[in-house]
């Protein structure tokens, strides 16, 4: 990190009085951020990120020979660590996530937007000669290191895709972050659940239920962002702000449920239909299911009666060519998860979504009666 090379620059120029102490390393902190800059990433990672299926969470396991873990960390009979490939999974504390993993299945889980970090705030520099603050940060940025968040927001990741704000930026890192990003990451919003999460016992002990960001110390975690948003005089406006991100996020998981339009969307002559292009997640959920959302908790909510998703190599599901419980040549069946074919009761009133890929806006959301 480069906190690290910051903190004996600010021991070595205690040389002279406090106030040249204090003006020094504030110039060594502007020209480190001058020379700072993130490069947008290259056009075969623009294709991952925005071109390429979601590619669903797999447990990957490695041999764990010659890693520096802590004496709790769960190994196989094998002698192998395994870890969630995915955007919510961890690795074991105190090894970056690019250490294990690619960040390609992140990646198709990610905002596919560059936003290039800067410095959106100017930090005292004699902040850092704070022990406690300066642990803390580092403390903080490490535990994000290990995730799958990492991949966006870690350009000492070699992920070739560091957006929005950068735990490896200079200095104080959290100056890359706005106010109501301090906010959302302090955990201050319910949507935050939304992302998805591991539970801590099948996770490395992360937890991400608290905060923005899974860690090993909700407490700790929530408090760090907490004071850094009030040491900048956060506001109802930037707590307006984060709202509005949100709902530009997740608002489709609340939007209205319709009535299909016979003969162009629900069950049309024993098919499955929709007014729109090909999808690769169609789904039929119990009239008042809650919408799918990002696995691996979410993507199956309470309710669901079938879950169908195209295969990431294959071609979108096409509207009329899916028959209710057949699974066609490249798709999978998520649900029911033994493979059954699912039971429809005639005269039941069903919900069918369809969409173009996880937490896409929808083709269709509508209800149907089944005959």
């Amino acid at each position: 990190m480069l906190i690290a090379s910051i903190l004996p620059l600010l021991t070595f120029i205690g040389c002279g009085d406090k106030s040249d102490d204090t003006a020094a390393s504030s110039d060594a902190f502007a020209a480190e951020w001058d020379a700072y800059a993130i490069s947008a990433p290259t056009a075969e990672i623009t294709t991952q990120l925005t071109a390429t299926p979601f590619l669903w969470p797999e447990q990957v396991c490695v041999d764990a020979t010659g890693l520096e873990l802590t004496e709790d960390t769960e190994l196989s009979e094998d002698n192998e660590v395994c870890v969630w490939d995915n955007f919510s999974g961890n690795v074991p504390e105190g090894i970056p996530f690019t250490d294990l993993l690619t960040c390609d299945r992140s990646f198709t889980q990610g905002p596919p937007w560059f936003a290039p970090p800067g410095r959106v705030y100017e930090s005292d520099s004699a902040l850092l000669d704070d022990a406690e603050y300066a642990e803390d940060l580092e403390w903080v940025s490490d535990q994000v290191a290990t995730s799958g968040c990492a991949c966006c927001h870690d350009s000492s990741s070699g992920s070739g895709h560091t957006s929005g704000f950068d735990i490896s930026a200079p200095g104080i890192w959290t100056d890359s972050m706005t106010n109501s990003q301090l906010s959302m990451a302090a955990g201050m919003f319910s949507e935050k659940d939304l992302f998805g999460h591991y539970d801590a016992s099948v996770n490395h002990g992360f937890d991400r239920t608290e905060s923005l960001f899974a860690t090993t110390d909700p407490e700790r975690m929530k408090a760090f962002f907490t004071a850094e948003f009030e040491r900048r005089d956060g506001s109802e406006a930037d707590l307006e702000e984060a709202e509005g991100q949100f709902d530009a996020l997740f608002g489709r998981l609340f939007e209205d449920v319709y009535d299909c339009i016979d003969p162009y969307e629900g069950i049309i002559e024993g098919t499955i239909a929709w007014n729109g292009d090909g999808v690769r997640q169609i789904y039929i959920l119990e009239e008042d299911a809650e919408t799918p959302g990002f696995p691996p908790n979410l993507h199956l909510p309470e309710g669901t009666v079938w879950a169908l998703f195209a295969d990431a190599t294959a071609a979108p599901l096409e509207s009329g060519a899916v028959i209710p419980g057949v699974v066609p040549d490249g798709a999978m069946q998520a649900w029911p998860e033994d493979g059954s074919t699912p039971e429809l009761i005639e005269g039941r009133t069903y919900r069918l979504y369809t969409s173009p890929d996880v937490m896409i806006p929808r083709e269709a959301n509508c209800t149907f009666t089944w005959n």
